[in-house]
């Protein structure tokens, strides 16, 4: 296959927008279409080389899982081997035993299967995991276990029939990312079924030219990949961690390079452009750049916290251009030219032992909890069910959401908002009256749970957690929530409020108390300063010793909510840190909340009593 120089500088053009996203650059918020740029560029060029292989009907499995062996697993059991010892010591336990079990998904190509159950890829707690970013290369891992094979068994029917059966594929794969990306987020971002047809778009150019050449006068492929460029960068710029993805807003990045990789010829601006020197330079070392980007980034961020200052930054992205030449020299070139592991035996030998030593590594940390013997056991324990606590937050507010009022109840009480309205609502149950009746309705954390005019804060609402504020999360889209507003004898928002909510209370609350008549209590953000490891270690001597304090913008959000408010607010941090110091465990073995914010099955029943103690439900009229 004829070497593509414009190739390489479109890789360029890919890793660097995914590495400035990661790090945090809000100027890149679509710069995770990067990995779409890839997709397509993988599909174009393994389809070319297994074509021309079918062609002179020399094309063997075994031959092409070598090359992938060689191109993949070095550079990757490399970055996997440097990570280990700084996940050992920067990791609290249920983060290493996270990072254990990836290490097994890794090794079988199945990290995307991982990734989909634990998080979303937008999610604060998915950026810090280290591994991250190999989702992508198990999907595109599990596309060439069934692609050549496909090939294989289709030859026979002819081009034409293997055409037509993947463009079916292609339109079904496109259809399904378009759907999941608003019904199931998670599983279309992650799985093969709906990022297929990315790859494929790369494939058909190779169809297309195995046929045929492109051969268009220059004027107009300059125009075609010029837009083309103009496509991705648009993508790169416009889109953000909001856009539903990959959805039909991929077409606009997957259209481009497609068209790039068709039209970028000799001659034209792109082709110019993406062989420039420093441009293919990137791209040479770009593999190798995608692999060491997220676990400088990931482990930063646990050892030393989210906010990164500027300079920070600036040396992460150093170390990943310097490992990334080191890593391309003397790991990726040896091996893919064969000076490593010359031959077969050798490469499969490798890639058995690499992938057997992930496997048994990763073993040994899941059975181990991420080696917690470290630590106190109990301790470690409670933090191992957050899972488990998160459920619990949210059971009753489920059970009761847009449901019936009890006809038969005294006094009906409305809860509308977020978890920390699910927190409330477990906390009220522990200490109210059995003749109030409870109903719940959800508004997603930043959506704005206010009642004003929605232009007035559209701009402000989170648009990274577009999933969480749709309909499907948002009962104020809903008629059922206002009926029942109307009927509630007591009503309150509890949300993890932000500061231009906080602004816009006033006029929400007069809107209400006009429309519904004075009734409505606001409880506040509760967020307290946490860190598990500091947890842990503190823990060694005596959990009861660690002591922690709120955070200053939700004491800065509840004062302003406080002012507008007056009597009808309820300040959780007020009873959670009553002197400034915050309450943290109950005992030894039973910690109030679980993350910093959202409280364990204990801590909300403790917080309830407080609330019953400091007279909050005398005053709303529910005490039993």
């Amino acid at each position: 296959m004829k070497y593509r120089a414009e190739i390489d500088g479109l890789r360029a053009v890919a890793v660097v927008p995914v590495i400035l996203f990661h790090a945090g650059f809000d100027l890149f918020g679509g710069g995770y279409v990067g990995v779409d740029v890839f997709f397509v560029i993988s599909g174009y060029l393994i389809t070319t080389i297994i074509l021309n292989e079918m062609n002179e009907g020399r094309f063997s499995l075994a031959n092409f899982y070598e090359r992938r062996a060689r191109r993949i697993l070095p550079a990757l059991s490399f970055v996997v081997l440097c990570s280990l010892p700084v996940a050992w010591l920067t990791l609290f336990p249920t983060d290493l035993k996270d990072f254990a079990q990836s290490l097994i998904a890794v090794a079988t190509f199945s990290s995307n299967f991982l990734f989909w159950n634990e998080s979303g890829y937008f999610d604060v707690t998915a950026e810090i995991k280290p591994l991250l970013h190999t989702w992508s290369l198990a999907v595109e891992e599990q596309y060439y276990i069934i692609f050549p094979l496909f090939l294989m068994l289709a030859w026979r029917w002819g081009k034409r029939r293997i055409v037509q059966i993947l463009i079916g594929v292609f339109v079904f794969s496109l259809l399904l990312a378009h759907w999941a990306a608003y019904e199931e987020p998670e599983a279309g971002f992650y799985l093969l079924p709906a990022r297929a047809w990315e790859l494929l778009a790369g494939a058909f150019i190779a169809f297309y030219v195995d046929r045929r050449p492109i051969e268009v006068p220059t004027a107009i492929a300059n125009v075609l990949s010029g837009l083309g460029l103009a496509c991705i960068t648009f993508a790169i710029f416009a889109y953000d961690s909001g856009t539903p993805f990959p959805s039909l807003y991929a077409v606009v990045p997957i259209a481009g390079v497609v068209a790039v990789i068709a039209f970028a010829v000799p001659g034209t601006i792109a082709h110019r452009l993406l062989s420039l020197k420093p441009m293919v330079s990137i791209g040479l070392v770009s593999y190798s750049a995608y692999l060491w980007h997220q676990p400088i980034l990931a482990f930063y961020a646990h050892a030393m916290g989210h906010d990164a200052p500027l300079w920070h930054v600036a040396l992460m992205l150093l170390a990943t251009a310097v490992l990334s030449v080191f890593t391309y020299r003397f790991i990726e070139i040896p091996t893919r030219r064969r000076r490593v592991f010359a031959t077969r035996p050798k490469v499969a030998a490798f890639a058995v032992t690499a992938s057997a030593a992930m496997i048994v590594l990763g073993l040994m940390g899941t059975l181990s909890n991420g080696n917690a013997y470290r630590y106190p056991q109990a301790i470690v324990d409670l933090f191992d069910r957050n899972d488990e606590f998160s459920r619990i937050v949210w059971l009753a507010k489920d059970a009761t959401r847009l449901k019936d009022f009890d006809d038969d109840a005294e006094i009906r009480l409305l809860i509308v908002g977020d978890s920390n309205s699910a927190d409330l609502q477990n906390a009220l149950n522990a200490v109210i009256g059995k003749d109030v009746s409870v109903v719940s309705a959800q508004v997603g954390a930043t959506c704005g749970n206010l009642f004003v005019p929605q232009e007035k804060f559209i701009a402000f609402a989170d648009d990274k957690r577009f999933n969480m504020c749709s309909p499907r999360h948002n009962d104020l889209t809903n008629a059922k929530t206002f009926e029942l507003i109307d009927r509630a004898d007591v009503v309150i928002f509890a949300t993890a409020w932000t500061d231009w909510e906080a602004d816009l209370m006033q006029e929400s609350l007069d809107n209400l108390v006009r429309d519904y008549g004075d009734k409505f209590w606001v409880f506040g953000t509760k967020s307290v300063k946490f860190d598990q490891q500091e947890i842990l270690d503190t823990c060694i001597t005596g959990c009861m010793n660690w002591q922690t304090e709120p955070t200053s913008y939700a004491t800065e959000v509840n004062a302003k909510l406080a002012g507008v408010l007056g009597v009808r607010f309820i300040d959780p941090l007020k009873l959670i840190c009553p002197d400034g110091s915050c309450t943290a465990f109950l005992d030894p073995e039973t910690i109030v909340m679980y993350d910093g914010f959202h409280l364990t099955p204990e801590g909300s029943v403790w917080l309830g009593e407080q609330m019953k103690a400091d007279g909050v439900i005398d005053r709303m009229g529910l005490g039993g």
